[in-house]
């Protein structure tokens, strides 16, 4: 493999909680690996390895853990988000960037960008396969009607109001 391939499934293991080579660990024919691939660089991978899950950090703070420069480290910071790798909040005045774990967040993020999927359509066949392969592992660990995906209906009205309906009806 080469260095970037292993950068990225470090980075790749890092958000799954696992090491590289470990038991459950992320391999490069995963989903988890197979959405990032097509969209990060080298230098994209050592910054994102810099960063922390739901820790929200300033560039400066990223580029003295990446040791990179401040300058640098904002241009990839901001490539990192706009990806989808990568969240990006200004509420405090400051611009702090951090990741999510994969479902939700940082999938989620990548298949929201519709020039992700011009550009990479593999990336889309990467969540959904990812969705395939771990629903029936979440079997048990979410009340039924729940899970790691649901559909929701498109271009129509959920009503919001509860009422108790008969069992015909439901069946219906």
């Amino acid at each position: 493999m080469t260095e970037v391939q292993d950068k990225i499934l470090e980075f790749a293991n890092k958000v799954s909680g696992k090491k590289v080579g470990a038991k459950g660990a992320v391999t490069v024919t995963d989903a988890r690996y197979k959405i990032l691939e097509p969209l990060l660089t080298e230098e994209m991978v050592d910054v994102a390895l810099s960063m922390k899950m739901r820790t929200p950090m300033t560039v400066e703070e990223i580029a003295a853990e990446c040791g990179k420069s401040i300058e640098d480290t904002k241009r990839i910071v901001w490539e990192l988000a706009m990806a989808g790798v990568s969240i990006l909040s200004s509420a405090s005045g400051e611009d702090k960037f951090w990741y999510e774990p994969w479902v939700p967040g940082i999938m989620e993020m990548i298949v929201n960008s519709k020039e992700n999927i011009r550009k990479h359509p593999e990336v889309a066949e990467s969540f959904e396969r990812y969705g395939v392969e771990n629903g029936p592992r979440s079997i048990g660990s979410f009340p039924a009607g729940t899970g790691l995906m649901r559909v929701i209906p498109i271009e129509s009205a959920i009503d919001g109001e509860s009422r108790r309906a008969s069992y015909e009806e439901i069946s219906t």
